[in-house]
This record gives C-alpha cells, structure tokens and sequence, in this order.
C-alpha cells in the first residue's frame, strides 16, 4: 500500500520483535540510499494482532488480498507487491503458500478452487470479525451444554495432552491440514496410551508382569 505493508507471518524460534527490527532496519538502509533520505522512514511502531486458529489466518489472508481492491487500486487483485499471484497460480519462490492452501484440500488445485472462491466475496475487518466469533464462542460456552464440554476437556483431553507435551516432548504438528493433524494427534494419543500400559506393567500395576504368556521348556 502507499504508506503501510501487511506481513503474514509465522513466528518460530525467532521473536517477532526481533523479525520486524531486521526488516525496519534493512528497508530503511535501502529507501534512505535509493532517495538520498536521512533518518527515520517508518513513523511509528508496527502493530500486530495474534492469529491462534485456522479459520481466523485464512479470513486474515482474504483480507490483505483484498486490501488493493478496497483501496481502489487500478490492477486489483494483480497488484504487484501482492502474494495473491502466487496461490493464484500455486508456485512460489517467496511466500510458503503451502501452509495455508494445504488447510484448504490436500489436492493443490482444488485447494486453489477455495481460495479462489473465498478470495471473490468481500471480508470484514479481520479484528471486528475475530471479536464477533469471540463473542458467539463465549456465549457457547456459558451454557450448560458448553459447561458440560469444558468440564469433559478438562478431564479426558488437557492432562493427557500435558503428558505428550512434557513427557514426549511434543512441540509441534510436523503435517498440515485438519485431516493430516488429526491422524497425527491420533498417533500421539496411541504412543501415549502404549506408553502409559508399559510403565504400569513394568511396575507391577496390571497384576501381571506380560502382555502375553511365556512358552514354557
């Protein structure tokens, strides 16, 4: 855009902060040399908003895609300084459009198809659009229906899931898309179930020391 960027990014190991103070610092080496400027070129600090589910990152996406459009700009949706080329297109040497169209189908055109689809209809402000579903997600979870799903989480999903993190070591889904990461938790939970019936019967806690019974001379 004419006085401010959007930057979709996914933070690892490398804090955002740090991510941001390189980019400023480099763009503002390469405009003052370009112009002959000194100084500072960004007027302010960047903001940031946290994006924690699939459905939130995907409308973000939408949204800064359509953010040319909404300005008017005469080439749109092939506005130069735009990602929206490369899922267009499914290729890309920059930006990981991986991450996001693998969300959408395991099949790469057919993915494309979804984003192409979603990208056509307007999206709201992303940040009036996340408070929205904040407040229809805490309304749910008043009720007794939703007291009675956190109440079950609690007991069958968080402490074995601490488990995995802490005793396995779990940081992170190697997969992507919702069908690729369920078949992955599922492996996680067998391992920990495996692994929990193997420390009871080391310990003597399952009345019998095998699993099955030994062959006799």
């Amino acid at each position: 855009m004419s006085n401010h960027a959007h930057l979709l990014i996914k933070v690892k190991t490398v804090p955002l902060s740090k991510i941001m103070q390189g980019i400023q610092l480099r763009f503002t080496q390469y405009f003052n040399w370009l112009y002959h400027h000194t100084g500072h070129v960004f007027e302010q600090r960047y903001k940031s908003f946290l994006c924690e589910n699939e459905g939130y990152l995907i409308t973000l996406l939408c949204y800064i895609h359509q953010n040319p459009l909404r300005a008017h700009f005469s080439d749109g949706f092939a506005y130069p300084w735009s990602s929206h080329h490369d899922y267009h297109v499914g290729f890309s040497n920059f930006t990981d459009i991986s991450f996001i169209l693998d969300m959408l189908h395991s099949n790469r055109d057919t993915a494309i198809r979804h984003y192409l689809d979603m990208i056509g209809a307007p999206i709201e402000k992303p940040a009036k659009l996340f408070q929205q579903k904040r407040e229809e997600s805490l309304e749910r979870i008043k009720t007794e229906e939703g007291k009675l799903l956190r109440m079950s989480r609690s007991i069958q999903a968080e402490g074995a899931f601490g488990e995995i993190k802490a005793d396995m070591e779990f940081r992170r889904f190697l997969c992507r898309g919702a069908k690729n990461i369920l078949a992955e938790m599922t492996l996680w939970g067998l391992a920990h179930n495996v692994n929990k019936l193997h420390n009871k019967v080391q310990s003597g806690r399952c009345g019998f020391s095998y699993l099955h019974s030994l062959k006799t001379a």
